[in-house]
This record gives structure tokens, sequence and C-alpha cells, in this order.
């Protein structure tokens, strides 16, 4: 039987890049925007992720807010 694959942990045992609750709000004239909310991510080293999803649904402005 094999074992299900773990999930690869940094040396210090945490995660390279780890958000919790992100949220974003555009304001435009009297409207609020929600770009973000409530992400939460953990990328751990050795792993290999992509962001995807449709235009507007706040790919860049979550990779800007992580400092990529």
């Amino acid at each position: 039987m094999t074992q299900p694959p773990t999930k690869p942990v940094a040396e210090d045992g945490k995660a390279v890049i780890a958000v919790r609750g992100l949220t974003k709000v555009y304001q435009m004239g009297d409207l609020a925007v929600s770009a973000l909310r409530g992400v939460d991510l953990d990328i751990w080293t050795g792993e290999m992720v992509a962001i995807m999803g449709p235009s507007g649904s706040g790919k860049t402005t979550l990779m800007n807010m992580i400092g990529c």
C-alpha cells in the first residue's frame, strides 16, 4: 500500500509564504469593490503554484500584495 504524498515543509517547519484573511477593497466613487475577500494561502518549499482565474478575479492584486 502506498503512502499519501506529504506536504513539503521548510527546514523551520514554516511556509515560505503564508497569508491569512487577506482582503483588498477598492473605492470607485461611492462603490466599494472587493478584489480579495479572506484569502488564505500557504506556499511551501519545493511547491509549484499556479494562480489561475477569470479576468478580474484578483490574481494580480494578490500577487502585488504578497510582493511578487
